[in-house]
C-alpha cells in the first residue's frame, strides 16, 4: 500500500493524476483572452426636472388663475425646456395644465390642456370621459 502512489496503482494514479490535471486546466484558462472585449452599453437618459419650488410655485399660480383661489393644484412632472426655462405639468380641479417657469421663478405662461383624471384618480372620474 506504501508504494501504490509511486507505482501506479488505481487509486494512487488518480490522486496524483487529478490535481495536475487541474492545475493545468487552471493556467491555461488563466492565459486565455478575449480579443478587443466590447463594453456592454447601456442606454441612460437623463432628464432635468424642476425644482420642488418652482413647481408649487407653478402649481399655486395655475390653482389660482384656473379654477380660483384655495383650489389644491398637483405638480405631476416637469422638464428643462431650454437653458433656465422649465415646463411643469399640473392637475387642477380634474384638469390638466402646464407652466413654464423661469428658473429665477418668473411664470411665462400656464395652458390649460383639457380634462384629464388626477394621478391615482380612479378610470372614468374626469369629465371628459364621463361625456
Amino acid at each position: 500500500m506504501r508504494h501504490t502512489f509511486l507505482t501506479g496503482g488505481a487509486n494512487g494514479v488518480s490522486r496524483f493524476l487529478f490535481p495536475s490535471v487541474m492545475i493545468g486546466v487552471s493556467l491555461l484558462a488563466g492565459c486565455a483572452s478575449i480579443e478587443n472585449p466590447q463594453p456592454t452599453v447601456g442606454i441612460k437618459q437623463v432628464v432635468e426636472t424642476a425644482p420642488a419650488d418652482l413647481q408649487l410655485t407653478c402649481a399655486s399660480e395655475a390653482a389660482t388663475q384656473l379654477a380660483g383661489a384655495g383650489t389644491t393644484a398637483l405638480p405631476s412632472s416637469s422638464r428643462l425646456l431650454k437653458p433656465g426655462v422649465y415646463q411643469v405639468d399640473v392637475f387642477v380641479a380634474g384638469s390638466a395644465a402646464s407652466c413654464d417657469i423661469t428658473s429665477e421663478g418668473v411664470i411665462l405662461a400656464i395652458t390649460p390642456k383639457g380634462a384629464a383624471p388626477a394621478p391615482g384618480a380612479p378610470p372614468g372620474s374626469s369629465p371628459a370621459e364621463q361625456s
